[in-house]
This record gives C-alpha cells, sequence and structure tokens, in this order.
C-alpha cells in the first residue's frame, strides 16, 4: 500500500527519471508514442511534448493509459511513479545493478552495457556497483566479458599505474554530459577500491585461470613498485593483505601455487631491475603448514632459493662498497677505520615492512638491490619440511644481521 502523491510531485519524479534516461521531454514523447503506434510523426511528437510538459509540470495528471509505457520506456514500478519515487516495487523490466550481475545472458549484458542511461555506470539505493555485485555473487564470467571488451580493467596500460593505489584500474565507459543525473561512479570505484580486483584474483585461482591471474599481476602489490624507487619509503604491506586470497591459494592446484611461489621482476622508471617473490609467502606457507597441503616442500624451496639470492646479492654488493671505501682510507687495519666504514656501508642498508624488504642503494655507485624476504612461524612434525623451515629461517637472520666484511 502506498499514498498517492500530488500531481507535482509526480510530474517532478517523472521530469527526474526522464532527464536520467533520456537527452530529452521530446525524444522520450517519440519514444512512447514509438512504443504505442509504432511510428511517430513530427505533429505527434509535438503534441506529445506538449502533454508531456504539462504532466511534469503538474498541470495534468499522469493517464491509466500513460502507466504501462511509462514504466517500461523509464524501467521502473507503477508504484515509484504514483507515489513520486517514495515507494518501490520489483518490475520484470525494471534493470537493476543486482539483476545483471546474477545474470548468465550475454545478449543481456552487450545491451545492459549500451544502454543510454548508462546504468553501468550507476551505484543503486545501497551504493553498489555492478562490479560490487558480480565479484560478490562469483559471477566470474560476467566480469571476464567486460574485460575482454574493454569496458573494464584491473591493471593500467602505463607502467606508472603500477605505482597507483588501484593499479590504474578503471573504465573505457564515458560519461555522457547530457545525462546530468548521471555520475561515472563505476570509474571512480574501480580507481579507488584496491580489493576489487584482489576479489578478482581469488575469483581467477578459483577457476584456475593462470592466463588472468598473469593478466591481473596478482602477486604483486604497489608497495613493491614504491620499493624500487631510488629514495622514499613504500606504503605498510598490510593494507594490502588479503585474508580471502590466502584461504583461496590454501585450497589452490599446484599449479597455481607454483605461480605464487615463483620469483618475478619489476622494472622501475629508471630501467632498474629487481626480482622480487609474492610479498604474502610467508602467510601462505603458514597456511599450507596448517592444511597439510602436499605441494609445502616445493614452496618452501622456492622461498629458499630467493632469500639465498638475496643474501649473496647484498653480500655482493657490501662487498663491492667496502672496496672502493678502502681506496680513501690510509689504514683500513685499524679497528676505529673498520668500524667506521661498516657503519658508513650500513647506513645505506634499509629494512621495511616489518623487516621483511631490504632495500640497499650505494648513494657513490648506485649499485642497488630491493627485494622482499620471507620467514616462517609455524613448524612441522615432518623432518624434511621442518628442515627447510629452518634452512629459511636462518637465511632470513643471516640477511637481518648482514655485516660487511672489511
Amino acid at each position: 500500500m502506498f499514498k498517492l502523491a500530488k500531481s507535482e510531485e509526480i510530474g517532478q519524479h517523472l521530469s527526474y527519471l526522464i532527464n536520467k534516461k533520456y537527452k530529452s521531454v521530446r525524444q522520450f514523447g517519440k519514444a512512447y508514442i514509438e512504443e504505442d503506434r509504432g511510428t511517430a510523426d513530427n505533429e505527434e511528437i509535438r503534441k506529445m511534448s506538449n502533454r508531456l510538459s504539462q504532466i511534469l509540470g503538474g498541470k495534468k495528471s499522469v493517464q491509466i493509459y500513460d502507466l504501462p509505457i511509462f514504466t517500461k520506456l523509464l524501467d521502473v514500478s507503477c508504484e515509484e511513479i504514483l507515489s513520486a519515487g517514495t515507494c518501490f516495487a520489483t518490475t520484470s523490466n525494471h534493470l537493476t545493478n543486482y539483476a545483471i550481475a546474477t545474470s548468465k545472458d550475454k545478449k543481456l549484458w552487450e545491451s545492459y552495457v549500451k544502454r543510454e542511461d548508462q546504468l553501468i555506470l550507476n551505484a543503486d539505493e545501497y551504493g553498489k556497483t555492478v562490479i560490487d555485485y558480480a565479484l560478490d555473487s562469483e559471477n566470474y564470467e560476467f566480469v571476464k566479458f567486460l574485460m575482454d571488451n574493454g569496458y573494464i580493467w584491473f591493471v593500467g596500460t602505463d607502467e606508472l599505474d603500477l605505482f597507483h593505489y588501484a593499479f590504474g584500474a578503471g573504465t573505457s565507459i564515458e560519461r555522457n554530459p547530457l545525462l546530468l543525473n548521471n555520475l561515472n561512479v563505476l570509474g571512480l570505484k574501480m580507481q579507488e577500491r584496491y580489493e576489487l580486483r584482489m576479489k578478482m584474483i581469488v575469483l581467477a585461482i578459483k577457476r584456475n585461470d593462470i592466463q588472468m591471474l598473469t593478466e591481473l599481476h596478482a602477486r604483486e602489490i604497489p608497495p613493491l613498485y614504491q620499493a624500487c624507487l631510488y629514495s622514499g619509503a613504500p606504503k605498510d604491506f598490510d593494507d594490502f593483505f588479503d585474508e580471502e586470497l590466502i584461504k583461496a591459494l590454501a585450497g589452490a592446484s599446484d599449479e597455481i601455487l607454483e605461480y605464487f611461489s615463483k620469483e618475478f621482476e619489476i622494472t622501475n622508471q629508471f630501467n632498474k631491475t629487481n626480482r622480487l617473490i609474492f610479498p604474502f609467502l610467508s602467510e601462505l606457507i603458514n597456511a599450507l603448514l596448517e592444511s597439510n597441503n602436499d605441494y609445502i616442500e616445493w614452496v618452501l624451496k622456492d622461498a629458499i632459493f630467493h632469500n639465498q639470492y638475496a643474501y649473496d646479492k647484498l653480500s655482493e654488493l657490501l662487498a663491492l662498497a667496502v672496496d672502493d671505501r678502502k681506496k680513501y682510507y690510509l689504514n683500513c687495519d685499524h679497528e676505529l677505520i673498520k668500524k667506521e666504514m661498516q657503519q658508513g656501508i650500513l647506513r645505506d642498508v634499509l629494512f621495511f615492512d616489518h623487516g621483511n624488504l631490504v632495500k640497499y642503494i650505494d648513494i657513490h655507485t648506485g649499485r642497488n638491490i630491493v627485494t622482499n624476504l620471507i620467514q616462517v612461524t609455524k613448524t612441522s612434525n615432518d623432518t624434511k619440511i621442518k628442515r627447510l623451515i629452518q634452512e629459511l629461517n636462518d637465511l632470513y637472520n643471516k640477511i637481518q644481521n648482514i655485516t660487511p666484511i672489511i
């Protein structure tokens, strides 16, 4: 039950609905006649425009025979029109973000994207866009359809996009400036909400879609790119931790686990390349240990390989720094001189992310390494696994306590 609104209020709400979907009242009037009779000439459109103007101005009431066409053309219910937007009811021809996001109809998806009212760009009364609903309902095919057709992306095409909070996510669907009440909420949310990409990564893991994971840069987070710059501290890794991602990985295939446990490279704007590894591999290893996953041995071996690389590379760079500094000291065997040299070199060895990322840049030569480190807090009753954990943690501790040999 709802209360019938005044003609002026109904007119104002109809005006809002028409402006939201149509470029003008005349265009809506033309659509009305075509829906009613099939064709419309200029005189009929003029008369209809005049009648609509009187309805919108509150001088005339909406007639019963108007309602079926109004509801269809404006995608609203009779209750919404007659209550001036204070009462809503579902209707088969009232498309919603939720209805589209849970649909499996590809033809409906395409028509939805190309609607003149650009419903896809809007959030509903709950503040949710179609992407929110699609990811929450795990409609992977629909989101992939939008990506494959270039309507949305979670990773920008510019390399600099990878330094940004949401990796340059966005949409190619541009807001029509003639639709005054239409805002590009979808584009704003894609740019501001990092977790949307993470949800798509989780879905790709569940679908065992390595190609999608590669496209999404699934092993990477913005702070890794920020850390690869010459100066400045990266954002806290904790801000980018996603528990659902680790849960999905704990039950993933060996192929997916192999992808996440292997090293990868990041090249910064200065063409310097650094080797890194999935920044939450420690948490993943702990989860695999809890679930007694058989692939844990290979993940640990990959982590050991990476920590060993980090230790060897950092040791090499510190040794080169020692050789460079010895050229400027007369008595390099003196204990005070050795201590001064060590302290000077170690000032350039910086640790971030609770010690899990090491950054060294020799300001004199430009030699550098930026990489993350892996340690494990859990153990295992399996002797072999326990030994691998110890080897991994020993390397981690050696890096934390590294000292150049003078």
